[in-house]
């Protein structure tokens, strides 16, 4: 038997309608396809409608265009099917709230999806959970994959491998692991820091010295890191609007847990003041959910080293 082939296409969520969003889906198949054709494989022809043929029952119209599609692509000698990777989905839900899409938008999206026209990838912000909620009979049918740290392995690879493992001595890596937590984004930002300064210094070995001599550039001077370095962070999607949490209660609660860690690294939540029990309770899930803290019984620590020593910095 054939194995099946199956293109990938690369959809950008931004504000739109629902016939709007369906006639990108088919124009991204027929450029999929067409870049197969160019490649010598045997495709079906498809041609798709107009966008202004789709403004009239814009989901009835796909499901007419795609169903003779995809039964061409599996009949082949070598059957195809689509994978859509949907990038910033939740900026649907944005959208919805600020009611410049309306929410039948996503009974629109599930009766494609129960098709199985195509296999899909929603790609999303924090406020995913928060999507979800609110329709959860539309994401009845999705699995959840949340893209988080990389584990100690793959860091180190991620920090070793552009200048070379034999670089670093002694306990560099892990110090480097137990600034950023693994994750991709401060990885990469520390270890641009430690090139240029490996470039200045004209230094050949990296030990746990200099890793400390760029964290603390970092922290205070004039290369020091600014708030917005944390943002994802603070707040899930683009704020309180999108999350309903005020980032600057988030940024204070971090603060409190950072400067309450001492050497111990860990804060007993008896140690949060300033804001009352309910909303604490609130804000430190919402911490947890995202991976932003750690929870120990009673108390919490911030995963990211960076993020903790620059409020330390900046409070303690």
């Amino acid at each position: 038997s054939s194995t099946p082939s199956s293109p990938n296409v690369t959809l950008r969520m931004k504000s739109g309608s629902v016939h709007a969003f369906v006639h990108r889906i088919l124009q991204s198949a027929a450029e999929a396809l067409e870049e197969l054709r160019f490649d010598g494989r045997d495709v079906p022809d498809f041609s798709p409608p107009t966008i202004e043929e789709m403004e009239s029952h814009p989901t009835l119209r796909f499901h007419d265009a795609m169903t003779p599609l995809v039964r061409g692509m599996r009949r082949r000698a070598t059957p195809l099917d689509f994978v859509f990777l949907v990038d910033e989905f939740t900026d649907i839900f944005k959208e919805i709230r600020r009611e410049r899409i309306p929410p039948q938008f996503m009974k629109a999206w599930k009766s494609i999806i129960e098709k199985r026209y195509f296999a899909s990838v929603l790609v999303g912000q924090d406020i995913m959970p928060a999507f979800k909620n609110e329709f959860p009979n539309e994401f009845g049918v999705t699995e959840d994959i949340r893209i988080t740290y990389l584990d100690d392995a793959a860091a180190a690879t991620l920090i070793e491998r552009p200048i070379g493992k034999e670089r670093f001595a002694g306990n560099a890596v892990r110090t480097i692991l137990d600034l950023t937590a693994g994750s991709p984004y401060y990885t990469m930002m520390f270890c641009a820091r430690l090139v240029d300064y490996m470039n200045t210094t004209r230094s050949v070995i990296v030990t746990e010295a200099d890793i400390r001599v760029v964290e603390a550039q970092m922290l205070r001077g004039e290369r020091r890191l600014e708030k917005d370095k944390f943002n994802n962070l603070l707040t899930a999607g683009d704020g309180q609007e999108d999350s309903g949490i005020d980032p600057d209660d988030t940024y204070k609660v971090c603060a409190e847990i950072a400067c309450g860690s001492g050497k111990e690294l860990w804060c007993p939540r008896r140690a949060l003041r300033g804001i009352g029990e309910d909303r604490l309770d609130h804000l430190l899930q919402d911490l947890e959910t995202r991976d932003v803290v750690e929870r120990k019984g009673d108390a919490y620590r911030l995963r990211v080293g960076l993020f903790k020593d620059w409020l330390v910095a900046r409070h303690g």
